[in-house]
């Protein structure tokens, strides 16, 4: 099971200063999960292939762990169709982050 709960998207406000409320509750789809595993296991020759220049990607790529998750229910402002969590830079680059599909 998985979860999060607290102030999100922040860039919203032209003030930088609210940001939403919402919490979601999830479990993992692990026959999902596997291949989106396999899918990530390839990244690193995929990205080789990708029609764009080499200076547009960071210098290291850091592959993520993919989780299917199914979402049993969220609360909040609006259903998102996704959301990347923390939304802070520093902490993304240092401990990891997430991209959430609703």
């Amino acid at each position: 099971m998985e979860g999060n709960l607290g102030w999100i998207e922040k860039y919203v406000d032209p003030e930088n200063q609210r940001a939403m409320w919402s919490g979601w509750i999830a479990i993992v789809d692990r026959d999902k999960s596997k291949i989106y595993t396999n899918l990530v296991k390839k990244s690193e020759k995929i990205i080789h292939d990708l029609p764009w220049e080499r200076q547009l990607e960071k210098n290291k790529f850091m592959a993520p762990d993919f989780s299917s998750l199914d979402v049993l229910t969220f609360a909040g402002d609006r259903l998102p169709s996704g959301i990347n969590i923390p939304n802070y830079y520093d902490i993304r680059e240092k401990d990891g982050f997430k991209n959430v599909v609703f």
